[in-house]
């Protein structure tokens, strides 16, 4: 941090109602949630289709967790005065060591990404063979070996450490990296920012030309390739921090380096997204079947005019129909079985006219015990017709 000159205190005490910490709270929890969602919703899916948890999984998980590190640590730098001028903050060394653990878990996390999506290309191209999984190792490898002097780099670029929050004086010794190659030019900062875009690049890039080999329809292919190049979002974003993240010195750093400090959380959580989104397809094609089974039932138990509103109370009113359609059928039968045994009895000389006063007494009876039925009595039971009980 340079010292402030009596004109940058002035300037920052006419300005101290301007204010970033809004922008910052709501960046910051918007991209966590993006980061649980996504991890979340990957994890579901490989429980759903009994996958198991595989090396790019653990890897996306401590890509999570790595995030979710920057994102806290901002959240407590701008409780300390992160998004408003220098002159306004009162713990500057707490701020300084909030800022240097975010900006260290921001250059672990971006690596974690991309070794995770080469093990994810590991695991779906596998019984590839040629150039692919040579190249895949020698990706990781090169990932990971320039992670560590980034990040020993930006921890130790000045020592003692505590020379970045605290004025050790003229009698203390202190080394710093010198960040810049000539006036304007920031050599190392540019340097590990074209190396982190170009990477990102590679790794998206990488698995195009084994998908276009493989024997799919062309719309299949297509869809596969944008899946990937979704990822190319996360380039972009790189390329807009590294604009800010050369100015590496300022007076005023809790303003000046809020920016970048939104920018690293939103390119951490878009790549996660990034890295995630290819393992939903299963999670997602479940879904769609169990949507679409659901409809198919809905479709097969209210097909025949019957309206699914009159579910619960109105859907006696269904149940009534289909009732009174059974025992109008019933009736229909004791009707034609009392004409036959009419004509029978008819037919039969020895058949007396009393017999006959019975036949005809019981066969009413039947006929106005399936009407008063059909028009909603529900205990057959017990009936009245007439002057008589039916129990």
């Amino acid at each position: 941090m340079l010292h402030p000159t009596p004109a940058d205190i002035e300037y920052m005490l006419a300005r101290v109602g301007e204010d970033r910490r809004q922008w910052l709270v709501g960046g910051n929890v918007a991209s966590l949630v993006l980061v649980f969602l996504s991890v979340g919703l990957r994890i579901l899916s490989r429980v759903k289709i009994g996958t198991r948890v595989g090396l790019d999984d653990w890897l996306i998980c401590l890509a999570a967790t790595l995030a979710s590190g920057h994102i806290i640590s901002q959240f407590v730098a701008v409780s300390l005065g992160m998004g408003r001028h220098a002159v306004l903050v009162t713990d500057i060394k707490a701020l300084a060591i909030c800022n240097l653990i975010a900006q260290m878990c921001y250059n672990l996390c971006i690596p974690t990404i991309k070794l995770s999506i080469l093990s994810l290309y590991g695991r779906i191209f596998h019984r590839t063979t040629g150039w692919f999984t040579p190249t895949l190792y020698i990706s990781a490898s090169f990932i990971f070996l320039y992670t560590i002097p980034s990040v020993f780099t930006y921890l130790f670029r000045c020592l003692p450490i505590e020379s970045l929050w605290t004025d050790l004086g003229p009698q203390r010794k202190i080394s710093c990296i010198n960040f810049q190659a000539g006036a304007d030019t920031q050599a190392v900062i540019i340097a590990f920012g074209t190396i982190n875009i170009l990477t990102d690049w590679w790794v998206l890039l990488l698995p195009l030309p084994v998908v276009i080999n493989l024997q799919l329809e062309k719309r299949a292919k297509w869809s596969i390739c944008s899946l990937f190049l979704i990822g190319g979002f996360v380039c972009v974003v790189s390329i807009i921090r590294l604009v800010y993240a050369r100015k590496v010195d300022s007076v005023d750093p809790s303003w000046d380096f809020s920016p970048i400090a939104l920018i690293s959380s939103i390119e951490c959580a878009s790549g996660i997204l990034a890295a995630c989104m290819p393992t939903w397809r299963p999670l997602f094609k479940f879904l769609h079947h169990g949507i679409n089974s659901i409809r198919s039932n809905n479709k097969s138990g209210f097909g025949n005019g019957e309206d699914i509103s009159e579910l619960g109370t109105g859907g006696s009113r269904s149940r009534s129909k289909r009732r009174t359609k059974r025992y109008s059928t019933a009736a229909m039968r004791m009707e034609h079985n009392m004409g036959s045994s009419m004509l029978g009895k008819r037919s039969d000389t020895t058949t007396s006219s009393a017999s006959t006063e019975n036949i005809l007494a019981t066969k009413t009876v039947e006929i106005e015990l399936a009407e008063r039925i059909v028009n909603g009595n529900k205990d057959p039971n017990r009936l009245e017709l007439g002057n008589r009980k039916v129990t």
